[in-house]
This record gives structure tokens, C-alpha cells and sequence, in this order.
């Protein structure tokens, strides 16, 4: 799977692949690319993306907590086929919060998130950075 995954980044993101100094599979679909100065960005083969993730994981601001939940709130969604309306609809979230989780600009409490995450079938873990 590993071999695949980096053909699949190396075709959509050969500037990456050919400055990258470390490349792990850390998930489902996904490479964690790190570069030689030190930055890493995330592949991720279910949506063709590659995204650079926050350089210090224990010390990062709001803003990337914020981005980083978003983009795993809305990859869970993807990948569990669950829209926004649906997840409004079973977690009694207002449209207004959902999109401002999706957006990045909020992110949920415990109450909120436990909600999400039980209409999602994850682990509460998935959604939290960890490098």
C-alpha cells in the first residue's frame, strides 16, 4: 500500500515527493511527508490532497487547532459519506456551528464533539493532531 501511495503523491505532487527527506504512511490513505527544512505536510489519497501541517504539535496556536479539526472533521465526513445537513440533522447542531467547525473558525466542545463523533463512528482521537 505504502509503494502505491507514494506513486499516487508523486503524481499529483512531485515537488513535494522529490524534496521530501522522510515519507511514513500514517493512516488510511495517507503519507506523512517531511521535508528538509524541518516542515511536513500530510498526503491524503482519498481526496488528492497534501496540506502542511503546524511545525510544533505541542505548542501550536488556536488558529491551527482550529484549521487541523476542520480538516479532519470534514475527511471523516468524506470518508463516512455524511453530509453537512445529515450531520446538523443527527447530532442537533446548529447549521450556523457545523459550518463554523467546518470552516475552521470554532471548533466544539466536549459536548458538541462527543456528538460528532458518535454520528460519525469514531474515536474522539481521530480528531486531535498528534505528530
Amino acid at each position: 500500500m505504502v509503494e502505491y501511495l507514494k506513486r499516487n503523491a508523486e503524481a499529483s505532487f512531485p515537488f513535494l515527493m522529490d524534496e521530501a527527506t522522510e515519507v511514513v504512511e500514517c493512516g488510511p490513505s495517507q503519507l506523512f511527508i517531511r521535508m528538509a527544512d524541518g516542515s511536513a505536510y500530510l498526503y491524503d489519497d482519498f481526496d488528492g490532497a497534501a496540506r502542511p501541517l503546524p511545525r510544533d504539535s505541542s505548542n501550536m496556536t488556536e488558529t491551527e487547532c482550529r484549521s487541523e479539526f476542520s480538516a479532519r472533521l470534514r475527511r471523516l465526513m468524506l470518508i463516512k459519506g455524511v453530509s453537512q445537513n445529515e450531520l446538523v440533522a443527527r447530532t442537533g447542531i446548529s447549521q450556523a456551528m457545523i459550518s463554523r467547525y467546518m470552516t475552521g473558525r470554532s471548533e466544539p466542545g466536549f459536548y458538541n464533539l462527543d456528538k460528532i463523533a458518535r454520528v460519525l463512528e469514531c474515536s474522539l482521537e481521530e480528531f486531535r493532531y498528534m505528530d
